[in-house]
């Protein structure tokens, strides 16, 4: 799906344009979540430049907290984030989860295979850890997968 042809020849997505959604879909939250960190490993939480290096890799090396997977299905997108104390999880990771497929299907023609929140932790004071997962699938539209 990264790779279009054409008649006038190919086009490449980079995984930067859809890391860059992924971001924006995550600063419309107002700063009730942020991006933790790949795969739910612990970092340094600062909002600072060296703190959000590691979201941006390009499409080699380390995929940073959010991961693009281009199989021959489709995108697969999943982000690892932190929500704050009182802060509803789940409509904010739908949100997020809607934000992702309606701007990926206008950049790209077509909406991505899945789109995966992983909630990592909470934070108040400090992070209590989790990990719930919520999730949509192109194939099965308004169906949300939740924790049990």
């Amino acid at each position: 799906m990264l790779e279009e042809k054409t008649d006038f020849g190919n086009i490449r997505f980079s995984t930067n344009v859809i890391k860059r959604i992924v971001t924006d879909a995550v600063h419309m939250t107002e700063g009730s979540v942020y991006i933790y960190h790949y795969r739910g490993k612990y970092q340094n939480a600062a909002r600072d430049i060296t703190a959000r290096k590691s979201l941006y890799n390009g499409d080699k090396g380390d995929p940073g907290a959010i991961l693009v997977a281009d199989t021959d299905t489709g995108l697969k997108i999943a982000v690892w984030v932190v929500v704050k104390f009182g802060t509803s999880i789940k409509s904010t990771c739908v949100d997020i989860i809607d934000y992702v497929f309606d701007n990926v299907e206008k950049v790209m023609g077509e909406k991505p295979e899945i789109v995966k929140v992983i909630v990592t932790g909470v934070e108040s004071n400090e992070i209590a850890k989790r990990n719930l997962e919520y999730s949509k699938e192109a194939r099965l539209p308004g169906v949300l997968n939740e924790p049990s």
